[in-house]
């Protein structure tokens, strides 16, 4: 295997040491397509190959669970909480996994916000970005979600059409286990390294 460069790893807060160049993965689609499945598989499979990681959990699910979300929605707020999970290990580690890219914002902004969409395009420009779309092709989950199969389908469009209309470069995947291998597969090709594990299915 290729040497990880997490071994010769020091925190950005000592002084004269030059920041990790982050690697930020972001998964997209609607509720329910299996973004946070694969998310977290990938996350699993990064530390089996050393590589320093970390999953930044989705803000408006842990609202969900708190039955929060269906109260007045703060896009702003949200945004920023957001943000501020996926900013405060930039530089610190090899890779951030996302399943609630910045990007999703302004997907679920409505009505549209031009001068808050163009922010959240500004931050998200300021990460080394690694884009999947996930195709949906698992059975719907309601649980911890605020809203329906048909909801999560309408989100997918509108996600895929701002993806495509704002000109992001990003890889579709299925939203299964073939899916994750995918990503595994291109994820340790970008940091350069052997891949060693992937997923049967029995």
């Amino acid at each position: 295997m290729k040497k990880v460069r997490t071994d010769n790893y020091k925190p950005k807060t000592d002084v004269g040491v030059k920041a990790l160049k982050t690697l930020c993965i972001n998964f997209f689609a609607g509720q329910g397509a299996g973004k946070s499945t694969i998310a977290t598989i990938l996350q699993g499979f990064l530390k089996m190959h050393n590589v320093n990681s970390e999953y930044t959990a989705e803000y408006a699910k842990d609202m969900a669970w708190e039955g929060r979300l269906a109260l007045k929605r703060n896009d702003v707020h949200m945004f920023s909480e957001q943000h501020n999970r996926q900013f405060r290990l930039n530089g610190q580690v090899d890779c951030i996994i996302s399943d609630s890219p910045l990007l999703l914002s302004s997907v679920y902004r409505d009505p549209p916000d031009t001068l808050l969409n163009a922010f959240v395009m500004q931050e998200f420009k300021k990460y080394e970005n690694v884009n999947f779309y996930v195709k949906r092709v698992k059975p719907y989950n309601p649980a911890g979600r605020l809203g329906d199969l048909k909801r999560g389908e309408e989100i997918d469009e509108k996600t895929l059409n701002m993806l495509k209309n704002e000109q992001v470069p990003f890889t579709i995947i299925n939203g299964d286990w073939q899916g994750a291998n995918k990503v595994i597969e291109i994820v340790l090709d970008k940091l350069n390294m052997k891949e060693t594990y992937k997923i049967n299915k029995i």
